[in-house]
């Protein structure tokens, strides 16, 4: 038996299964049932069956006893369920991640800050901060004004919070709501 090979960026990976058919697998375990399966799949009964098998070809070992009465797990489908179920709850929480890292609502923030101008400004900022943006996590940097600038210069930090001897420099909640949005 041949093993599969999927292409990944530029590189090939051998038996990379496919998330697809990996539900379609779920599916089928619970219901037991083809048809019944199919129809929560929205598709037709003979593609099903060709994924399943394909399916199994990947795995190596069967999933499933075809009867007359419907079709019931081997030992191995039963062992690799709940595996199955995780990584298609894994799959879904890395599609959330990515989606909240381009929407602005998820990833990490550097915020890089001069101590002594922000005396009360990020106790009041950062709790309205991670109510507006909880999937963000925050990473507060403080340091002189030349290391700001370095960590500015260096991309070590996404935003930064400076003040000019002659007049200070205040973020309001709406600079901060912007901060989510700069790290796209």
């Amino acid at each position: 038996m041949a093993k599969r090979s999927a292409v990944v960026g530029d590189s090939v990976s051998p038996g990379l299964m496919d998330l697809k058919r990996i539900h379609q697998f779920v599916i089928l375990a619970e219901t037991l049932n083809f048809r019944r399966a199919a129809e929560r799949l929205n598709m037709a009964q003979p593609p099903l069956s060709v994924s399943i098998q394909k399916l199994e070809e990947e795995l190596g070992t069967k999933l499933f006893v075809r009867g007359a009465g419907g079709v019931s797990l081997t030992q191995s489908g039963q062992a690799i369920l709940n595996e199955a179920r995780q990584l298609l709850f894994h799959g879904s929480q890395l599609r959330e991640t990515a989606k909240g890292v381009r929407d602005g609502t998820g990833g990490t923030l550097q915020v890089g800050f001069v101590g002594s101008t922000t005396y009360g400004l990020l106790q009041r900022l950062l709790p309205l901060f991670r109510a507006e943006y909880p999937g963000v996590e925050l990473v507060l940097r403080e340091a002189t004004s030349v290391g700001i600038l370095q960590q500015a210069i260096g991309r070590r930090a996404d935003k930064t919070h400076l003040q000019s001897p002659s007049r200070p420099v205040a973020h309001t909640l709406g600079s901060f709501a912007e901060l989510a949005c700069m790290k796209q």
